[in-house]
């Protein structure tokens, strides 16, 4: 038999932590989802770097 792996994805670090970079927006529903963080202050923290990280990837897309 095989065992049924039941984790949510934005319980798994390293897919959110991915997803913060790549595609900052589900990174941070990721985060606000997540049962890992326990503390509000790490998640405005991860946000914010989310959103640092949305914010140079439009730049960097505008200026193609």
């Amino acid at each position: 038999m095989e065992k049924v792996n039941n984790e949510k994805w934005y319980n798994n670090s390293t897919i959110v932590d991915t997803l913060l970079f790549i595609l900052p927006p589900v990174g941070m529903y990721g985060l606000y989802k997540t049962e890992n963080l326990k503390s509000n202050i790490n998640k405005i923290l991860y946000g914010i770097l989310g959103f640092i990280s949305l914010l140079l990837t439009s730049i960097y897309l505008i200026n193609l």
